[in-house]
């Protein structure tokens, strides 16, 4: 078992998921994320940010673990006062270091893109 399988793997216990919950917020099977967590394949670079956002992890933080061994970093959890936001991409918008009024812009203008037209 690889380091950053083990770690991946305790993240998703911790955040009480099977690897069916876990696959089904990355986008892949529970057999990826088996073979994952085992230490049979790392992750590739473009899936990455998907894994970071279903397991509720810092973005980067999968990579610098590869590249240094340092330990996975969740992500904040949300403030009371912060909107409700069940989007994983919403979550890690609002995760990012900028000025509160700028994640909630960049908030909008998701889903904003995401509505569909109405004719």
């Amino acid at each position: 078992m690889s380091a950053v399988g083990q770690q991946l793997a305790a993240r998703r216990k911790q955040l009480d998921y099977t690897q069916q919950m876990a696959a089904d917020r990355i986008g892949i099977t529970p057999t990826t994320v088996s073979a994952v967590e085992r230490g049979l394949n790392e992750i590739q670079r473009s899936k990455r940010a998907d894994w970071e956002r279903g397991l509720d992890l810092i973005a980067g933080t999968i990579t610098r673990a590869y590249e240094t061994g340092a330990p996975l970093q969740a992500a904040e959890p949300l403030p009371q006062d912060a909107p409700q936001l069940t989007d994983p991409d919403e979550r890690l918008i609002w995760q990012m270091n900028i000025p509160e009024r700028h994640r909630r812009d960049i908030i909008e203008i998701l889903r904003s893109a995401r509505r569909p037209n109405s004719a």
